[in-house]
Parts: structure tokens; sequence; C-alpha cells
């Protein structure tokens, strides 16, 4: 059905007329297929922690980033990096109040004896804290 859906849509081509245009094409209509046949697929990565606070406050830095770079001044300097420092205390703290949610069910899951839950999270938590 995916090669099917591909051969029909490539039929429509008018000859080979620039290679990089062709393969524009080609790569084009993979995708489009690929997305009717398969749909996408949205990250959920850091969906717990990064919320509108957070995002206001990144945009607010790069923001003051882009008018230091316009104008370098003493005060545009500082006014960015005050704005850094605050996004970055915003990011921290929401990752740690999540982590420690995340921690908190892990205790939940032992003192409830679901086994497999509570080994699936520690190892969540195991394969993200590489020391080496």
């Amino acid at each position: 059905m995916y090669q099917q859906k591909i051969n029909k849509k490539l039929e429509d081509t008018d000859g080979i007329q620039d290679v990089q245009a062709e393969w524009n094409k080609i790569k084009n209509v993979i995708v489009e297929v690929a997305k009717e046949s398969l749909g996408e697929k949205k990250g959920k990565r850091n969906e717990e922690w990064f919320d509108k606070e957070r995002r206001t406050a990144i945009q607010e830095k790069n923001n003051m980033r882009k008018i230091m770079l316009q104008r370098m001044t003493r005060s545009s300097k500082e006014t960015y990096r005050e704005h850094r420092r605050r996004a970055n205390k915003t990011c921290r703290e929401k990752e740690r109040e999540m982590l420690k949610r995340q921690i908190g069910s892990i205790g939940v899951d032992r003192e409830r004896a679901d086994t497999r839950k509570y080994y699936q999270t520690v190892n969540r938590f195991r394969k993200v804290f590489n020391p080496d």
C-alpha cells in the first residue's frame, strides 16, 4: 500500500529537468506518503516541566539577547545576564519538582508491590545518569 501510493504520486513527474529539483520532488513525495500512512508522532520529552512559565522566561531571555546583540552596552549585557539567570533558575526549579514527583511515585510503586512499574522507573533513572 505504501509502495503503491509512492508509485502513484511519482507517476506525475514530467521527466528529469534538474537533478536537485527531481531529488526534492522524490523526497517530498516519500515524506508526504509516510505522514499519510503512518502519521506524525510528537515528542513528549520534558513535557512535564516545560510549561508556560518556563517558555516565557526563555522567550524573554532570547529577546534580551537580541537587544544586547544589536547594541552592546553594559546595561544591555547586564539585563541579558539577569534574564538568563532567571530562565536557568526557573528551569532548574521545574526540573527538580518533576524529579521529586517521580521519586515519590517510585516509593508508592514499591509500597504497593508494583514491581514491574517500580523497576521500569528505576531503570529509566539509571540510564539517564551516567557518571562516566
